[in-house]
């Protein structure tokens, strides 16, 4: 990753691989603090949870529920691989083999996170891709109401 690419707001890769070294196990809790609110939360915000609520405040009933599903998935993702420590890579015919901490298929991390992490993991089978959406959707809204409502952006959305 380039440093001029921007991870969490105005924040770069490069201004995250500064700070990064001031952090340690252990450190005081004020640095892991800022960590998670600078870096962690602005990228959840400003990359999935705002783009919803904007879809949601705007909306018109012609489809953007299909829209903050896909957005959704996309935090699945994310969510999942930085739960595990890995990251996406693109491959091609010929390229090298992964590395220990890269992926190349979200497949698996959708499972992981319907069938390991709470509340999707209570009872949630998966069929295939479009089940996965589909299970999602009616565990999250009619089991649990939180649909990833992380401050409230997403309530009962008609999909």
């Amino acid at each position: 990753m380039t440093a001029e690419v921007y991870i969490a707001g105005s924040r770069t890769a490069a201004d995250w691989s500064a700070f990064r070294k001031t952090l340690a196990p252990g450190d005081g809790p004020h640095l892991w603090k800022n960590a998670f609110e600078c870096y962690f939360h602005e990228r959840l915000s400003l990359r999935y949870l705002e783009p919803i609520g904007t879809l949601q405040e705007n909306g018109t009933f012609q489809g953007e529920g299909f829209s903050i599903v896909t957005i959704q998935c996309t935090l699945i993702e994310f969510l999942e691989s930085t739960v595990q420590g890995i990251s996406y890579r693109y491959r091609r015919r010929g390229d090298p083999p992964l590395g220990p901490h890269e992926y190349s298929d979200s497949g698996d991390l959708f499972n992981s996170f319907l069938t390991k992490r709470k509340p999707f993991s209570s009872g949630v089978t998966l069929e295939d891709e479009h089940g996965v959406v589909h299970m999602l959707a009616v565990s999250a809204v009619e089991n649990a109401e939180l649909l990833l409502a992380m401050r409230g952006i997403v309530g009962g959305v008609d999909i």
